[in-house]
């Protein structure tokens, strides 16, 4: 993980074919109830937090893991790019059988991972590789095989609003976090109260990120995440922003 702030990421691995990465964004919808019109809707007054209206999301750029081989993802969300008026930038995949042995961290050992696993990581260090040599302040990083949801813009405006209760000061109080375990944790093992986003808490606006100022990497899920218990997995059957079948 890069901990200086110019080198931030948000990073959605993804394993499989289509993959509903939105599953930890909140049900709420308060700012938008009819999905037409959303790819293109923008905003009225200025605000950083509207980035995630532009053509990249709100990050400098987006970057799509491809293996050159597969012209049928790249064409698959080339085409759905285009639709949500996105702009694209492209990351050649790595074939895991290429990677040498010596070139693994420790603990990762080729016996634990099969070759698509070491080619995914490889191919994510090259793509954060890219972000370091353009000196680029955030990206977002795609594997090509994503999918997402027509009112992504504002599904992101709506996690944006709650990145910034997580990790801006208050307004009241700017030597004050909503979360009380951050930035450091207090040595409180309980649980921090929750956070309803109907009424999220006042905070410092961020100065250069819709999703906040001191994130290094913001984590949405991939496909292989599971909810812990069945009453959550009865909320997702019931949310309108998760993808269905």
């Amino acid at each position: 993980m890069l901990s200086h702030p110019r080198f931030r990421l948000l990073v959605l691995l993804t394993i499989g074919a289509v993959i509903p990465f939105f599953l930890l964004i909140t049900e709420y919808q308060p700012f938008s109830s009819d999905v037409q019109g959303l790819i293109h809707q923008k905003p009225l007054t200025r605000d950083v937090v509207n980035d995630v209206f532009n053509k990249t999301l709100g990050f400098e750029k987006i970057f799509v893991i491809n293996l050159p081989a597969r012209t049928d993802h790249r064409d698959g969300i080339a085409l759905a790019a285009a639709v949500s008026d996105m702009s694209l930038n492209w990351v050649d995949g790595v074939n895991g059988e290429s990677v040498l042995d010596k070139v693994l961290p420790p603990g990762m050992a080729r016996e634990h991972l099969n070759s698509g696993g070491i080619g995914s990581w490889r191919a994510h260090l090259n793509a954060i590789l890219t972000v370091v040599q353009q000196n680029l302040s955030t990206a977002l990083i795609f594997e090509d095989d994503v999918d997402w949801d027509v009112r992504i813009r504002s599904q992101l405006r709506d996690f944006a609003f709650t990145s910034q209760a997580l990790i801006q000061p208050l307004f009241s109080d700017p030597s004050i976090y909503p979360d009380p375990t951050y930035p450091a944790p207090n040595g409180d093992l309980t649980m921090p109260p929750d956070m309803n986003f109907d009424c999220l808490p006042s905070v410092v606006a961020p100065s250069s990120s819709p999703y906040g100022d001191g994130w290094d990497v913001l984590w949405l899920g991939h496909c292989g995440a599971r909810f812990p218990n069945t009453a959550l997995d009865a909320w997702a059957a019931e949310s309108k922003n998760i993808p269905k079948g």
